[in-house]
């Protein structure tokens, strides 16, 4: 019933030429046609507002959005979902229920990469 609720929310803030789609247990992945990275964010953040206020559930719901675009350099489709998937990442990571854009997300980065340094430094362990 959530995941139905907040698709019907998700449509309503999209245009007609923008797709959604199921990405993963609970997460969903939208297309905008040609637009960029603040119209993105817009939308994302109507969207976000748009579940956060919602009465179909009777329970409290709130989304948390990463955002890419084109012109971030990723080489194919995957590349743009895996920064939208970074820019999602660091919303969780910086309180949930909000939408962070993948121009937003250096911090986040430089923190992620240093961890995954310092994890590849440590023994492996036996087993």
């Amino acid at each position: 019933k959530v995941l139905q609720a907040v698709s019907e929310l998700f449509r309503s803030v999209l245009g007609p030429n923008d797709a959604i789609c199921r990405y993963g247990g609970e997460e969903f992945c939208v297309l905008l046609g040609g637009a960029d990275i603040a119209r993105g964010a817009e939308v994302a953040e109507r969207a976000r507002a748009a579940v956060e206020g919602q009465t179909a559930v009777e329970f409290k719901v709130t989304c948390s959005f990463g955002v890419s675009s084109v012109r971030f350099g990723a080489r194919n489709t995957e590349g743009m979902i895996d920064q939208a998937d970074i820019a999602l990442y660091a919303s969780k990571k910086s309180g949930r229920n909000r939408v962070t854009r993948w121009d937003e997300t250096e911090k986040y980065r430089a923190s992620r990469s240093k961890r995954a340094a310092r994890r590849a430094e440590l023994p492996a362990s036996k087993s």
